[in-house]
């Protein structure tokens, strides 16, 4: 079996990740580091990781990223709080980032009426609140119709690696893939998510998985007339801007119409409102109540003309919030009550609703629970730790 060449072509366009942070001064300077280096963060601020190697112990609402150079945007290093990772810096391609309070991405509801320029930032982004500023992609998503020429022969079932056209610009968003077996051979190809700013169609190897000695060998055509042309088809957020307590919506302008979509936030929640269910609440007299959230996650469905939904992978990992509080002397629980925030939550994609766990209903019926909404923002300052190594 042959060792398959795939990859990228390579990219002859200056990067924007330096102007994302420190005012686009580039990497910053910082001397020898003997021990831990707290780099505290606001919410909304970010800070470029030095060049070096480093250890890091992320606070519980700072995230480790890096630089997507193929998309022009910031993907989350999947830490999470107390959990120490290593990265290897030229001190533009990591950063920490203190996000809570701001939008993270966005789910595209309307991809407009086809008329707008196709490129990079053909169309612009305008947020009601919270001066965050975006990029956009316009056309060139893949057609999902992709023809299996030759089937193969695996015993197990094979990766599909994409590779762009020796056209492609930059920015792009690549698309993903995956096979459906029958037996050793591959049937169909699945396009899990169809890419967004493409120039060509690319092309699409299947690679052996590891442990596969069958000598594969198949051969996949996609289609190369590319999709939705003059719509929008991706949209990240270039900057976070300022954090905000409830989610901004989006003024759209270009050439074209129709846009709309729906903000991904990464709330902490600070306290509770009383909304509902407070008068005959009877959780027990004096006994301690938990508060989490009952949702956390953005409901609004992407236009069905984009497949997958990138945006809302690997963005923020939701983490519910954690708040107590104690019933009064009648059994209620309401608004006027303390509310104390144990872990405000993390990820937290848009105003939950609140649900109350009470250590001892008295056996009423749970029509009479109490029903809270959050109050939601950013996190207050959050500390991480750098140690040279």
């Amino acid at each position: 079996m042959g060792i398959n060449q795939i990859g990228y072509v390579g990219q002859n366009q200056l990067s924007p990740r330096i102007n994302f942070q420190q005012g686009g001064v580039g990497a910053q300077v910082i001397g020898q580091v003997f021990g831990g280096l707290p780099i505290t963060l606001q919410n909304g601020q970010a800070f470029l990781i030095p060049p070096g190697q480093w250890e890091i112990n992320a606070g519980r609402y700072t995230q480790i990223q890096y630089f997507d150079s193929t998309a022009f945007r910031w993907r989350s290093y999947g830490n999470w709080p107390g959990q120490l990772k290593n990265v290897s810096s030229d001190g533009t391609n990591f950063r920490l980032i203190n996000s809570t309070g701001t939008p993270v991405g966005a789910v595209i509801t309307n991809v407009g009426a086809g008329n707008a320029t196709n490129g990079y930032n053909t169309v612009t982004v305008a947020p009601s609140t919270g001066n965050s500023s975006w990029g956009t992609l316009v056309g060139g998503t893949l057609n999902t119709t992709v023809t299996v020429t030759a089937s193969g022969n695996f015993s197990l079932p094979p990766v599909l690696v994409w590779t762009p056209a020796g056209n492609q610009i930059f920015p792009f968003l690549p698309p993903s893939f995956y096979c459906n077996m029958s037996g050793n051979n591959i049937n169909t190809v699945t396009v899990q998510y169809p890419g967004a700013g493409l120039t060509a169609a690319g092309t699409l190897t299947a690679v052996n998985s590891a442990g596969d000695t069958n000598p594969g060998g198949a051969t996949i055509t996609l289609n190369a007339t590319l999709t939705n042309s003059g719509n929008l088809t991706a949209m990240w957020p270039l900057t976070q801007g300022n954090a905000v307590t409830s989610v901004p919506t989006f003024t759209f302008t270009g050439t074209g119409s129709g846009w709309a979509a729906t903000a991904i936030m990464n709330f902490v929640v600070s306290n509770i409102t009383s909304v509902g269910g407070l008068a005959g609440g009877n959780l027990g007299v004096s006994k301690p109540i938990m508060i989490t959230a009952a949702n956390a996650i953005v409901t609004a469905a992407q236009n069905a003309a984009l497949t997958g939904n990138d945006y809302a992978v690997l963005l923020v990992q939701p983490r519910m919030p954690w708040l107590t509080g104690t019933s009064d002397a009648n059994g209620n629980f309401n608004g006027n009550t303390t509310v104390t925030v144990i872990d405000g939550g993390f990820g937290i994609q848009a105003v939950p609703n609140l649900v109350a766990i009470p250590s001892n209903m008295n056996g009423v019926s749970t029509n009479s629970w109490p029903v809270f909404t959050a109050q939601v923002g950013g996190s207050p300052a959050d500390t991480s730790f750098l140690q040279a190594i």
